[in-house]
């Protein structure tokens, strides 16, 4: 599938539709020649470089504004890109990681991490995914948004 030619569409939805390290790359392939707003790729499971790979092609994205990851099985290097990469996203307003677990030491991490950027996203995280003492980590973070 190709989005090149595509230039009015500005949605893409390839929620649960196997999309892996190998297959990614080519599916998103042309994203900066397009008119892509909002792109969803929810209940895709990407392997370490899979995930880095979906990550990095939304980094170099001008128009792509709200990306939905959720149950993509995720892990701590995501967490880092995006506090590395994705905070200086002039374009890019929402992540949602609804359903993708990560472990107490990273999220703090994260959460303190996103709290000393001065970037625009916002985060969007599940409820019961995340460790308890989240309250605490959140306090006066714009960036994170608990659901």
């Amino acid at each position: 599938v190709s989005f090149k030619k595509a230039k009015q569409l500005k949605v893409i939805k390839a929620n649960s539709t196997d999309l892996t390290e190998d297959s990614c790359p080519q599916f998103l392939r042309y994203l900066n020649e397009t008119n892509i707003e909002d792109i969803e790729l929810n209940m895709n499971s990407f392997a370490n470089t899979g995930q880095i790979m979906v990550l990095g092609k939304i980094k170099t994205s001008v128009k792509v504004r709200n990306v939905s990851l959720k149950r993509c099985d995720l892990d701590a290097m995501a967490l880092d890109f995006i506090v590395t990469n994705l905070t200086v996203s002039q374009n890019l307003r929402t992540l949602n990681l609804e359903w993708n677990m990560f472990d107490g030491v990273v999220f703090e991490k994260f959460c303190k991490d996103m709290a000393s950027s001065n970037c625009e996203l916002v985060v969007i995280f599940s409820k019961g995914m995340v460790p308890k003492n989240s309250p605490a980590l959140l306090k006066g973070n714009k960036n994170i948004k608990i659901i």
